[in-house]
């Protein structure tokens, strides 16, 4: 295989999160990246991906102060600027079972929420229309944007592709409220710079 120089090397240290940024139970993994950025995934198998994806290049962000609150059925973790809520046991796609509150607002976020004043990115093609899931930019006037990693290529330390897994969900969710400045920080410290 061709090299194609440092600039593309990925740093395989910097792919998994400082263990105590995780909140792991079955078959969910919370990883709080920052005070804004949370990292959501589900899996029936707890199978979590720790590789690099298309999106996806560091998750190794500084230590962040949080709380967790949780008993037997429920899971809370606070930021300074979110209050996850979270019913154990059950699937993220039900809106009932997962939800991030934006603090000192009325929002929330919850799986497929619509995310409808969302100012959207200039990717057009001729197949997508301003307002479609890819096009889908950081800046909306609710204050939050989720990023879905879940159906990304993955790769591993040899650059190799490998295909997602369909059954689990992996999403990034920024909740910056009107900090965009910060969320355009951890977006470059998760993707890297262009």
């Amino acid at each position: 295989m061709y090299d194609l120089g440092k600039q593309f090397h990925i740093d395989l240290s910097k792919l998994k999160s400082k263990p105590e940024s995780i909140v792991l139970g079955p078959n969910y993994r919370f990883t709080i990246l920052s005070e804004r950025l949370i990292r959501l995934e589900y899996s029936k198998d707890n199978a979590f991906n720790d590789y690099a994806t298309e999106l996806v290049t560091n998750r190794d962000f500084d230590k962040v102060e949080f709380n967790v609150l949780e008993d037997s059925k429920t899971l809370q973790i606070i930021t300074s600027y979110f209050r996850l809520v979270y019913l154990k046991g059950t699937s993220f796609k039900n809106s009932k079972n997962l939800k991030v509150y934006l603090n000192n607002t009325d929002k929330a976020w919850y799986y497929s929420h619509p995310e409808i004043r969302n100012f959207y990115g200039n990717n057009l093609t001729l197949t997508s229309t301003n307002n479609s899931p890819k096009n889908k930019g950081l800046y909306s006037l609710d204050g939050f944007v989720s990023l879905d990693d879940s159906f990304t290529f993955r790769l591993d330390g040899n650059g190799t592709i490998m295909s997602p897994n369909k059954d689990n969900l992996d999403i990034y969710l920024f909740m910056y409220n009107r900090d965009f400045g910060y969320c355009l920080k951890d977006y470059f410290t998760l993707t890297g710079m262009q």
